[in-house]
């Protein structure tokens, strides 16, 4: 998801994520975001910043969800729009919006039979 804060002046040492003023930021967004989307999305997972860039403060980051979620980006856009500038998101002021799904990709699992005893064990290549 990307979202620019608005009434925020970007800090060049925003440009490095492992920054202290990002990490800072960091955990300043994470604990409004994550507390909004815990209350707001029932298969919530976690949140990651990925970066931050200029634009008032833009920030990257991607929303988790548990496999079995019906939630799309257009209701994740939906509940950040209708919670902006409100209690719900500790006043945080967000300009453009927008959302992607990406889906993780997983390693094929194969089951082989090794033991004497014909039990199966799992094999994750």
């Amino acid at each position: 998801m990307t979202v620019t804060i608005t009434e925020r002046t970007y800090d060049s040492a925003y440009d490095d994520i492992n920054s202290p003023r990002s990490r800072a930021l960091i955990v300043e967004i994470t604990a409004i975001l994550e507390s909004f989307c815990r209350r707001t999305f029932r298969f919530f997972v976690a949140i990651r910043i990925i970066r931050f860039f200029r634009g008032s403060v833009g920030v990257d980051f991607d929303l988790v969800f548990e496999p079995t979620s019906n939630v799309t980006n257009n209701s994740i856009v939906e509940e950040f729009q209708t919670a902006n500038g409100t209690e719900e998101l500790e006043f945080l002021f967000l300009g453009k919006l927008s959302a992607r799904e990406v889906v993780p990709t997983t390693p094929p699992v194969t089951t082989v039979t090794t033991l004497p005893t014909g039990k199966k064990k799992k094999i994750i290549k």
